[in-house]
């Protein structure tokens, strides 16, 4: 070889890093031609070869080759597992997308049945308020029916409790009270009565002159005049009693009706 090399060797390109085509000088010699020259004044000095850094450049080599093929498996191991989690992804995307359209379809059905409920509680508001107001007013025509008939039955009871009596025979007194003389009257024949129990007493007919014939009275009906001795009016009172009753004369005849 042109390398000035006193031995050809494989390993000298890669001992010097020189390319194929290049030159070097003609005293030069590599390192493991070197080492195999004897020196003349220490020849018993061991001299290391290059042999020994290039078998562990070798094995650093070898190992580091190996561990590249490690990381390079791993990393396929590792691409492999991210292509699956990629396609992992897609299928979620997918049913992510499936879902979202169900989720959509039911909020649509959600909100038209929210409106129809609303639809159904307008016209149950508006049929409970017409059912009030026509109950109200039903009410009321019942109320006032009641009313009329609690006043019907109210003065048929005072009609039917009201009678009218008169008392003939009693001289008329200047500045007299019917109604106390009633009452008086009353309390001689052993009836209970209180003024509060007449509606009306008053002296019926026109003043007479005093007769000197003492004439029978004259039965009268209710509310009307009798003609009445010793020149007197007869009473005419109107109460809550059950018997018409007329004085005759100087002494009390009584008639039960």
């Amino acid at each position: 070889m042109a390398l000035g090399a006193r031995n050809a060797r494989l390993t000298y390109k890669h001992c010097v890093n020189i390319p194929a085509e290049g030159t070097v000088a003609a005293g030069w010699l590599c390192p493991d031609c070197k080492a195999r020259t004897p020196r003349k004044d220490n020849t018993e000095i061991p001299v290391r070869s290059v042999k020994s850094d290039f078998i562990s450049t070798s094995q650093e080599s070898s190992s580091s080759c190996g561990t590249c093929t490690d990381m390079l498996k791993k990393l396929k191991n590792i691409n492999d597992n991210m292509m699956s989690i990629k396609d992992d992804c897609g299928c979620m995307k997918e049913d992510l997308s499936v879902l979202r359209g169900a989720v959509e379809h039911f909020s649509g059905r959600l909100d038209n049945m929210e409106s129809r409920l609303a639809c159904l509680e307008d016209k149950f508001n508006n049929l409970q308020t017409s059912r009030n107001l026509q109950s109200s007013s039903e009410v009321s025509g019942l109320l006032s029916i009641i009313e009329d008939l609690k006043a019907q039955v109210n003065d048929r009871e005072q009609e039917a409790v009201c009678n009218d009596f008169e008392i003939s025979g009693i001289p008329e007194q200047p500045r007299e009270s019917a109604a106390h003389l009633v009452c008086r009257f009353a309390e001689k024949l052993g009836v209970t009565f209180e003024e509060r129990d007449l509606v009306l007493a008053e002296r019926a007919g026109v003043r007479r002159a005093p007769s000197c014939g003492a004439g029978a009275a004259v039965a009268a009906p209710a509310c009307s005049a009798a003609v009445a001795p010793f020149g007197s009016r007869c009473f005419s009172a109107g109460g809550t009693g059950t018997v018409q009753r007329h004085y005759r004369g100087p002494r009390a005849h009584h008639e039960s009706h």
